[in-house]
């Protein structure tokens, strides 16, 4: 939950979803200046941190090296899979909103009082369901 508050938080922000390699500014991406600037998965990290320290939940970040390093991957993997499109999931979860809208408009049929979850896990790279 901490990732997609911070995802919410980062698009108020900057208006746009994070990028993997784009500098926040755009003046000159390539020079070697003194003032380094940040990437948006720099700023976006930033933003899960002081999401986690804000909250006294699960999501906040481990202590142990281990725990930090998994956390991190983590959030790495969340920032760089945050601008995915599933096509075959988004044409399922389209359909199925169009014809409940029909069936709550017409009144002829009862809409679906149910909770659908998609769980992608094993489209991210890497294993990190294992441990």
């Amino acid at each position: 939950m901490t990732c997609t508050a911070a995802l919410d938080a980062f698009v108020r922000k900057y208006g746009r979803l994070p990028s993997k390699s784009r500098p926040t500014e755009k003046n000159g991406g390539g020079s070697s200046s003194s003032k380094q600037k940040r990437t948006d998965m720099e700023r976006f990290h930033s933003l899960v941190r002081k999401m986690a320290k804000e909250k006294d939940d699960d999501s906040s970040p481990a202590t142990t090296s281990n725990e930090k390093q998994r956390w991190e991957s983590l959030v790495d993997q969340f920032a760089r899979t945050c601008r995915a499109k599933f096509t075959p999931v988004q044409a399922l979860s389209g359909a199925v909103g169009a014809q409940e809208v029909l069936k709550a408009a017409s009144g002829l049929y009862n809409p679906v009082c149910q909770f659908l979850l998609y769980d992608c896990d094993e489209v991210l790279q890497g294993d990190l369901s294992e441990e």
